[in-house]
């Protein structure tokens, strides 16, 4: 059975390691423990903004989201941006990737939820789920 959970203090090990085997080798987030703090820790809460897909107690995939309030608090509505990182390689279930999404989204429902980057396959799924989806061109 897969489980959404976010995640522990205890549990960052484990996402780097995830990383680490599942994109590549020297990705900052699976080799950079203050850049990680920087983005995802959550210094009201102490933890990390990591929302976990875990089966038999072992992470499949993960979300990771950054409030525009971690950076700057003078927004007017919070911003919710999550990690086009997020992924079930190891586990071809993409049910879990749009549940991650959907427990985001049920937890910050007053908020602006969005991305940047991403492959087609996700672009689709963010069509699905009701997401303004197009083309960035950066020069």
């Amino acid at each position: 059975m897969i489980t959404i959970t976010k995640s522990k203090i205890s549990d960052l090990k484990k996402i780097m390691r995830y990383v680490k085997k599942n994109f590549y080798r020297n990705h900052i987030l699976s080799k950079n423990k203050k850049v990680i703090k920087w983005w995802y820790y959550n210094n009201k809460n102490k933890t990390y903004n990591f929302l976990l897909a875990k089966k038999n107690k072992k992470i499949i995939g993960f979300l990771g989201y950054i409030k525009n309030s971690h950076f700057q608090n003078f927004f007017f509505k919070d911003v919710v941006w999550f990690s086009p990182l997020h992924s079930l390689k190891t586990e071809r279930n993409y049910f879990s990737g749009i549940e991650l999404i959907n427990r985001l989204l049920n937890k910050n429902k007053n908020k602006i939820i969005g991305t940047t980057g991403c492959n087609p396959m996700a672009k689709k799924i963010y069509s699905i789920l009701g997401f303004k989806t197009g083309h960035l061109n950066h020069y």
